[in-house]
């Protein structure tokens, strides 16, 4: 598949997402728009909470088609700014599984993360190695705020437009937020009563201008240099090219694109967003030929908020290895398999 279409398509997911949840904080008063608005302000000034997010992708009009599907949860407290996260991602397909799963936590501005399970199948891997990775926590990154800043301004360097840090990103990316609502591009459609495990709740309804919605994606890609930023390198006709042929296919994908909100108790609690994208045998390029390419990828994502103001014990662990000591260490890879390792624990 011609992967700077799929980058693209990935990143007008995330927009759209991202979009939605931000654009509810922005709005006016004693709408259905402004109660979202309450609801996640809410959510969000909470001393502390929960988050469940799946992400189910499938590949339909395969016989034999593969699964992915990322789980994950995250405590979020705010007062002591700390996250602490786990994640598993479950692959499949012809009988076949394999699941990778691993855990973050981040404390003081230091991130550090440990591998829980892997793959159960033939890896090029030695035993000692596999051992170092899952039995150890592992420090990623130290003052991930200022390295964050260091990487931005290489990047402004590099574009040669004005240096800037993580908080301007932060509040850019609220402006496009303001932005998408207050100029229609998301809009609220429903609301009605619905019920949820937790008990009653309010379900809302988006929906998206799918026009408005694709000319304000590609006037971000091109404002902000975003294939450059993805490493995509074209001729200015190449350009024009590819934005002409991703025009007419978003245009369809937001059209047929779901999103929906539950508020509970004057909380955000829930969302949800559905997204279809078609593809033809001419999208995968060199595997045209191939028997069987999907006919569309619809990609389901659920958040849920819960726990809120409990008590987390999020701390740094009191023994850790580096980076560089597991880079140093899988520099070298063994010549031989190890097979059938079943690292759950």
């Amino acid at each position: 598949m011609d992967n700077k279409k799929i980058a693209l398509i990935v990143l007008a997911i995330l927009l759209v997402v991202g979009g939605v949840y931000g654009a509810m904080r922005l709005v006016g008063p004693m709408t259905p728009e402004e109660e979202l608005m309450q609801a996640e302000k809410n959510t969000s000034n909470l001393d502390s909470y929960s988050v469940a997010l799946e992400m189910d992708i499938d590949f339909e009009g395969l016989e034999e088609s593969p699964d992915f599907l990322f789980s994950g949860n995250a405590d979020y407290d705010r007062i002591e700014k700390a996250v602490w996260a786990e994640g598993t991602l479950e692959m499949s397909m012809e009988g076949l599984a394999a699941n990778l799963g691993a855990s973050l936590t981040y404390v003081d501005d230091d991130l550090y993360g440990r591998v829980e399970t892997f793959p159960y199948m033939a890896l090029p891997f030695g035993a000692d190695q596999v051992d170092m990775i899952t039995q150890n926590d592992i420090l990623l990154m130290e003052n991930i705020s200022e390295q964050a800043d260091l990487v931005l301004a290489g990047l402004a360097m590099e574009m040669e437009v004005e240096p800037f840090t993580i908080e301007d990103v932060f509040e850019k990316s609220e402006e496009l937020s303001e932005r998408m609502w207050r100029e229609g591009v998301i809009s609220v459609k429903d609301t009605e009563e619905d019920e949820l495990d937790t008990g009653p709740a309010k379900k809302y309804t988006l929906e998206m201008d799918a026009e408005k919605m694709t000319d304000f994606y590609l006037e971000i890609v091109e404002d902000y240099e975003i294939m450059e930023l993805l490493g995509v390198e074209l001729t200015e006709e190449e350009r024009q090219d590819l934005i002409e042929e991703m025009t007419d296919e978003m245009k369809e994908s937001y059209e047929d694109m779901e999103m929906y909100a539950w508020v509970q108790d004057d909380y955000l609690v829930r969302m949800e967003v559905v997204s279809a994208t078609d593809f033809s045998e001419e999208d995968f390029g060199e595997m045209q030929e191939v028997e069987g390419v999907p006919e569309s990828i619809v990609v389901k994502m659920v958040m849920e908020y819960s726990n809120f103001n409990e008590e987390f014990n999020i701390e740094a662990p009191e023994e850790y290895i580096t980076l560089e000591e597991v880079m140093e260490e899988f520099q070298f890879l063994p010549d031989f398999e190890v097979d059938q390792i079943d690292l759950e624990q």
